[in-house]
């Protein structure tokens, strides 16, 4: 699905909604119900929220924490305690289709934007959530990187499609 629209209508707030930060993170108020397969999502923690909706911000920046490409990659992973063994294959399947197998050992600090805005993408692929938001996420990419990013994220696999 593709939500649409002119700057300033409201498509980052509903996407902080649907991610559970309205009203955890961001103040607000949220009249109604937001329900997530099912579930409502005020019922849920964001930690329940966080391994079924991944969410790509417009500025990479503001995402990135790993000092190194592998370790970024790798940190919603290692948050859950997932073992090493389920880690290093998700992490690389997620690099390679994005085509930064590259980047794997570089400092996160020292890449080009277009580039972190990969890296935070695959960070979120390996997670392999069963929803994919992205806020404005080709703001940084060139056009050929913008087409491999649409089609990674198009064609991953997410955990409800296995």
């Amino acid at each position: 699905m593709l939500v649409a629209g002119s700057s300033g209508c409201g498509k980052t707030t509903l996407m902080r909604c649907i991610n559970g930060l309205i009203p955890r993170t961001y103040k607000g108020d949220l009249a109604g119900d937001l329900r997530l397969f099912g579930r409502s999502l005020r019922e849920m923690g964001m930690e329940e929220i966080s391994q079924m909706v991944g969410t790509l911000l417009q500025d990479p920046e503001r995402q990135i924490l790993g000092s190194y490409v592998l370790n970024e990659v790798a940190f919603g992973l290692e948050s859950l305690g997932l073992p090493r063994e389920e880690i290093v294959p998700r992490v690389e399947k997620a690099l390679a289709r994005l085509k930064i197998e590259h980047l794997r050992d570089r400092e996160t600090f020292g890449t080009s934007g277009g580039e972190k805005q990969k890296i935070a993408l695959a960070g979120i692929l390996a997670m392999e959530p069963k929803i994919l938001l992205l806020d404005e996420p080709l703001a940084s990419l060139d056009p050929a990187s913008s087409r491999e990013a649409l089609q990674a994220s198009a064609s991953w696999p997410t955990r409800g499609s296995r």
